[in-house]
């Protein structure tokens, strides 16, 4: 008797389990999903482009080839990189923006900084693209372009007041300071690191993503 009442109780129990947890437990994805939706733009950019460069990471740690150098048509989910680094870039709250491109050639650095300039609607160097050694002291571009190098690009406007487009019309004058300079770069990394600076105190810096992320003028880099 004893016996039968004990698996009545259990029984009990799985359907109490059954009909309440249940689905609370199917209720919590939803909810979190939903709250994520809500959440910023630039939190969504940022979780989305440290979830790829984790899995990137984790790639070429298998074996993978890196994707700095992945033709135009074979790059994994350009789509939403593009938006995502879109988002950070063009953030009201931007103070600096950094590239830290590495290329197989002086040339192709000089291509992709210019894609990425222009797909994040950015300013060029109004001086062009020095070349330095390895004490950043200037050298003749032919010195290096022909081998593989390292273009860093920084797009600085300082205080986010000073940005006309947050409203304030004595901001239109404030003009953005560009520059970038080319050097010399004997190591294997091929892409594009990409470090905005919104402000926050928030440490932002992703990559290596693939140099013709915003285009290239042919199929092979």
């Amino acid at each position: 008797m004893q016996l039968r009442q004990l698996l009545l109780a259990l029984a009990a129990l799985s359907l109490v389990q059954h009909c309440f947890l249940g689905p609370r437990q199917n209720e919590a994805p939803r909810a979190r999903l939903v709250l994520r939706r809500a959440a910023p733009p630039v939190e969504l950019a940022s979780e989305f482009l440290a979830g790829w460069e984790r899995q990137e990471m984790a790639q070429k740690k298998a074996g993978a080839a890196p994707a700095g150098l992945t033709p135009p048509k074979e790059i994994s989910e350009a789509e939403e990189l593009r938006s995502a680094i879109q988002t950070l870039a063009k953030s009201k709250s931007m103070q600096s923006l950094r590239l830290g491109i590495m290329a197989p050639s002086g040339e192709a650095a000089l291509t992709a900084m210019q894609n990425w300039v222009e797909g994040l609607e950015l300013d060029s160097p109004a001086d062009g693209v020095m070349a330095v050694d390895d004490e950043n002291s200037p050298l003749d571009m032919s010195e290096i372009a022909s081998g593989p190098v390292y273009l860093k690009y920084q797009y600085s406007f300082g205080d986010p007041a000073n940005r006309a487009d947050n409203g304030n019309p004595s901001k239109e004058n404030v003009v953005p300071k560009v520059g970038a300079y080319m050097k010399s770069y004997p190591f294997p990394g091929r892409g594009v690191l990409f470090n905005p600076e919104l402000g926050d105190g928030e440490m932002r810096m992703y990559g290596d993503f693939p140099l013709a992320l915003f285009g290239w003028p042919t199929d092979a880099l």
